[in-house]
């Protein structure tokens, strides 16, 4: 490949890559908005939605059960809140620099190659159907630095898949900036790539 036109195509799924994360953290931001609102309202109107009834067992237990309801309702809401924070948290960092290598495998009976791009997090692409970039602890991830281009395999959750490794590339991304990109032939340690993630 013309090393002009690989740049280009590289710089061409980057940015296509950095336009599916935005549009995701806007729907996470939408979606963080309403459960905050849901939260504040539940708790602006906890006592007005719960019927306060002693005056026997019976009374009793339904106002339990209904305080019970609330409150569980109430949990549901901050944590799903919670959830979203953390993962426009993990947007951001993969926005800066969504991933740092690729590989391109053949497997073993199929007639087209998988381009696998590894980075810090797992992101799918506008309908969340196929990965734009796998974890870097998925095991597909573990041909990038268990392997040098030639018969390579991994160990999904069910069988042991093989093939061959077509292309193993190494990326500097900064803020969002294709800087530099190099195909690697060196199979890179995991006491190597744990300080790599670290930093």
């Amino acid at each position: 490949m013309d090393n002009q036109k690989g740049w280009q195509e590289e710089q061409s799924y980057l940015n296509e890559v950095l336009r599916v994360i935005e549009g995701k953290g806007l729907d996470l931001n939408e979606r963080a908005g309403t459960l905050k609102e849901d939260v504040l309202g539940i708790k602006k109107t906890f006592w007005d939605d719960v019927t306060l009834n002693f005056e026997d067992a019976e009374e009793a237990l339904e106002t339990m059960t209904s305080v019970k309801q609330q409150t569980e309702f109430l949990s549901e809401r901050e944590r799903s809140h919670k959830q979203i924070e953390n993962e426009l948290k993990a947007l951001d960092r993969v926005k800066r620099t969504p991933y740092f290598g690729r590989v391109d495998f053949l497997e073993d009976g199929d007639q087209s190659k998988d381009v696998i791009y590894i980075g810090i997090h797992s992101v799918m692409d506008e309908k969340d159907e196929n990965f734009i970039i796998y974890d870097w602890r998925a095991p597909i991830s573990s041909l990038y630095y268990n392997y040098s281009p030639g018969k390579a395999m991994y160990t999904a959750p069910k069988e042991t898949i093989t093939g061959e490794m077509l292309l193993k590339r190494q990326y500097v991304i900064k803020n969002g900036k294709l800087q530099s990109m190099f195909d690697a032939e060196v199979t890179i340690g995991d006491a190597l790539l744990h300080a790599r993630m670290k930093k």
